[in-house]
């Protein structure tokens, strides 16, 4: 029989829940939301790996270009996928994002010389913590890959991994694992967290009768990473005073603009406009606007860009390098989003 048959493993995706997004949502809404729109990225943009090539520090990019999200498991993209949900979500208000390490979970093993502490210590997945409001959910979008049924021409039968099968063993850690594997998420109360983080420890360990944390241990110690800022020293250019030949201090709404309300019924106007203010505030963590001229910046402001408007439903947006077409002009990039007919030319690096 084949065992990936047992279990609903399509992953839900809804193009309308993934675009549309309000401050005003209730907490299982957004956590919705997120991943909707998580997932529509990863399915649409078909340049995942070049635009997550970055070098910011304990970022980690996709090893394939393009991914279908309702037949690929993701195996091994883990932390790339954790990774890719902060990214698209910073600006995001009373949303907390962080990246857990299995790993870590080594940290709970009591025992220094245990098998099961060192074996954990080479686990490579990665999930993510979402607090809203008062919640928490586990996002794993990943998961899939430990669910995923293989032939075996010895045994002349199917098998999954260690983790799939001990997940299927109980009514209980069945369904945590049909919500996570359709919808990518589930709420990281005790008892969840407990039986999610149960299985990967008992599958570092011949015997499943381990002993494990308790629920409170989990709920106490597990912490995620805080979302990690662009490591790269500025440019010696961009630190400097400039006097500029034209008055082009870039326009920047101010805090009462609502940066992460975004919906369809918007305007052409409203929704690229939407995408320079998340990309000049997102710059404005780093450098003053009013005076610094972001030489350097250009590539990772075009890519970052590129993803946005892919998760605002664009299509085909692409990197424009216009020095490509002159020799001996200094490098620069751009980006080019393509909405309705229309293409818009984007360049918040421009000064």
């Amino acid at each position: 029989m084949d065992i990936n048959s047992v279990i609903d493993t399509v992953p839900y995706i809804n193009k309308n829940i993934a675009i549309n997004y309000s401050n005003k949502m209730t907490p299982d809404e957004k956590i919705n939301y997120l991943v909707q729109n998580l997932r529509l990225v990863i399915d649409t943009q078909k340049r995942l790996r070049s635009l997550t090539m970055d070098d910011y520090e304990g970022r980690f990019h996709f090893r394939n270009e393009n991914y279908d999200i309702l037949q690929d498991d993701l195996k091994r993209e883990g932390k790339a996928v954790s990774d890719l949900l902060r990214r698209l979500n910073w600006e995001k208000k009373d949303i907390i994002i962080e990246k857990y390490d299995i790993a870590n979970l080594n940290e709970l093993i009591e025992d220094p010389d245990s098998q099961t502490k060192s074996n954990l210590k080479e686990n490579k997945h990665s999930v993510s913590i979402v607090t809203i409001g008062n919640k928490k959910y586990i996002v794993d979008c990943a998961y899939r890959q430990f669910f995923s049924s293989k032939y075996s021409i010895y045994t002349n039968s199917y098998f999954m991994s260690k983790l799939g099968t001990y997940m299927l063993q109980t009514e209980k850690n069945r369904q945590i694992a049909e919500q996570i594997l359709k919808y990518g998420f589930i709420e990281a109360t005790p008892e969840n967290l407990k039986k999610y983080m149960d299985a990967f420890i008992i599958i570092s360990e011949e015997n499943e009768h381990i002993e494990t944390p308790s629920e409170q241990e989990y709920v106490d110690k597990i912490k995620g990473q805080p979302l990690p800022f662009n490591s790269k020293i500025r440019s010696k250019s961009s630190t400097k005073d400039f006097d500029y030949i034209i008055d082009s201090e870039p326009y920047i709404e101010d805090d009462s603009y609502n940066l992460d309300e975004f919906n369809e019924s918007m305007s052409d106007e409203k929704k690229i406009t939407s995408v320079v203010q998340k990309e000049r505030k997102y710059l404005m963590r780093r450098y003053d606007l009013t005076c610094e001229n972001l030489s350097g910046e250009c590539r990772d402001s075009a890519e970052r860009i590129i993803l946005d408007c892919t998760s605002k439903g664009f299509t085909d947006s692409m990197v424009l390098t216009p020095s490509t077409y002159l020799d001996g002009v200094e490098i620069h990039n751009c980006t080019i989003a393509n909405l309705n007919k229309k293409s818009y030319l984007i360049d918040c690096t421009y000064r």
